[in-house]
C-alpha cells in the first residue's frame, strides 16, 4: 500500500514540475524580435486590429496621416532630456525617416510619445527598469480606434540611439 501512495506521488510531482517547465517555455509575451532591429533594444508591440493592418500600411506608405508627437520628461528627478533632443529635433528626425505627411481622405492618426525614464520614480520595481534611458510608443489609430502599437527602449546616456530605435519602429511596422 506504501508503495502505490509513493507512487502517486512521485507521478503528481513530476506533472506539476512538467506542466510548470511547459509553462514558463511557451509563456506568451508582448516582448517583440520579429526583426533583427527589435532584438537591439526591449521592444514591445501589440495588433489590436488585424483586419485594418493592410489599410494602416496603406496609409502610411502614402502618406496619409497626421502625426501628433509629444516629449514627456521625468517628473521626479532632474530632466535631461532636453539636453539631447527637443521636439522641433524629434519632429524633424521622424520627417526625415517617415517623410512628410500628404494628408488626403481619411487620414490615420499617429501619436508617438519619446518618455524619458523616471528613474526617482517611487513607483519603480525593479532595478533593471533603471537601466534605460527612456522609451518611444507609436500608436497608429484609424476612425479613432487602435490598430497597432509598438515601444521600443532607448538606453544611450545622450540619447545617440533614438534615431535607429525610431527608424526599428516604422521598418516594424511595414513588416507586418
Amino acid at each position: 500500500m506504501g508503495k502505490y501512495i509513493y507512487s502517486i506521488i512521485i507521478i503528481l510531482f513530476l506533472y506539476l514540475t512538467s506542466s510548470e517547465i511547459y509553462k514558463h517555455i511557451n509563456k506568451k509575451t508582448a516582448r517583440s524580435s520579429r526583426i533583427t532591429c527589435q532584438s537591439k533594444s526591449i521592444t514591445f508591440e501589440r495588433i489590436y486590429d488585424a483586419n485594418k493592418v493592410a489599410i494602416m500600411k496603406q496609409k502610411f506608405l502614402t502618406g496619409n496621416f497626421i502625426l501628433n508627437s509629444s516629449i514627456v520628461k521625468s517628473k521626479y528627478m532632474v530632466s535631461q532630456i532636453d539636453n539631447y533632443i527637443k521636439i522641433d529635433k524629434l519632429n524633424n528626425l521622424i520627417k526625415k525617416i517617415i517623410g512628410e505627411s500628404k494628408k488626403t481622405n481619411l487620414p490615420m492618426n499617429i501619436k508617438f510619445i519619446l518618455r524619458e525614464n523616471d528613474k526617482e520614480d517611487p513607483g519603480k520595481k525593479s532595478p533593471k527598469s533603471k537601466l534605460f534611458m527612456g522609451y518611444i510608443r507609436v500608436t497608429f489609430y484609424i476612425d479613432n480606434k487602435t490598430v497597432y502599437s509598438i515601444q521600443s527602449d532607448f538606453r544611450d546616456s545622450m540619447g545617440k540611439d533614438i534615431n535607429n530605435r525610431i527608424e526599428c519602429i516604422f521598418d516594424s511596422l511595414k513588416s507586418l
